[in-house]
C-alpha cells in the first residue's frame, strides 16, 4: 500500500466517526442495485443510487471540497459499468484526503486490474456470485454501523 492511500485510511477513519454511515451504490443491474440497496438499508446505512459511473463522478464532482472528501463512507460499484469501470471510479477518488472506501462488485478481470485495485487501496473485490449476507458482513467491517 503507499503512503498516501495508508494517510487517506487514517483521515478516513477519524472522519468516519461523525460522518453518516452512507454508502454510494453504481450498479447498472436494477435487480441487483434493488437487492444491495435494500440490504444497507436493512442493516443501517444511508443509501444513495447510481446507475451509471457518469452519474456517481458527477455526483462526487458536486459535492467534493478542495481535495478533502467528506460526503460518504463507502462506494460500492460494479467493476464493469457500462461507462467507467470500477477501477476508473476508485482512481478519481484516490485523488482525495479522507476519500471513501470502494468495493468492486464484478472483480478486475486480471492481473493487471488487480494488481491496481491493490495499489488504489480497494478494500474488497467481489466477482463470483454475490452473497448478500457475506457483502453485508464485509461493509459493517469496513465502516461499522
Amino acid at each position: 500500500m503507499s503512503h498516501t492511500v495508508e494517510r487517506s485510511d487514517r483521515v478516513s477513519a477519524v472522519l468516519g466517526t461523525c460522518l453518516p454511515k452512507r454508502v454510494l451504490l453504481a450498479v447498472s443491474n436494477e435487480r441487483l442495485r434493488a437487492q444491495l440497496m435494500g440490504s444497507l438499508d436493512k442493516a443501517g446505512y444511508e443509501v444513495t443510487v447510481f446507475p451509471t459511473g457518469q452519474e456517481l463522478v458527477t455526483h462526487l464532482e458536486e459535492l467534493q471540497l478542495p481535495n478533502v472528501w467528506m460526503d460518504a463512507t463507502l462506494i460500492i460499484c460494479e467493476n464493469d459499468l457500462p461507462d467507467l469501470t470500477g477501477i476508473e471510479i476508485a482512481e478519481y477518488v484516490n485523488g482525495y484526503i479522507g476519500f471513501p472506501r470502494v468495493i468492486l462488485v464484478g472483480g478486475p478481470s486480471g492481473a493487471e486490474e488487480r494488481a491496481r485495485a491493490e495499489q488504489l487501496g480497494v478494500a474488497a473485490v467481489w466477482d463470483g456470485q454475490l452473497d448478500m449476507n457475506t457483502l453485508v458482513a464485509e461493509v459493517r467491517r469496513i465502516v461499522p454501523v
